[in-house]
């Protein structure tokens, strides 16, 4: 009993700087990605490449929107 109680007490104290961090208004992400695709055996090896972006904005501690928009390429 005593070790779960202290497992408990030491999670929380390992979370809570996570919550003393402030949030930003807005956070914006940009990504690049590169997929090689092998189906065994059913024919060549494929590539992908592609791109991520997304913005958010966070209207409060615990409330964000979210817009996000992504592309996937086939390479010759």
């Amino acid at each position: 009993m005593r070790a779960g109680a202290l497992t408990l007490l030491l999670a929380f104290v390992a979370c809570c700087p996570a919550f003393a961090q402030g949030n930003p208004r807005v956070e914006v992400f940009g990504g690049y990605s590169y997929l090689s695709i092998d189906a065994n055996d059913l024919g060549p090896r494929q590539s992908a490449v592609g791109w991520e972006a997304s913005v958010s904005g966070n209207v409060n501690r615990w409330f964000a929107v979210e817009g996000s928009v992504a592309g996937y390429y086939k390479m010759p």
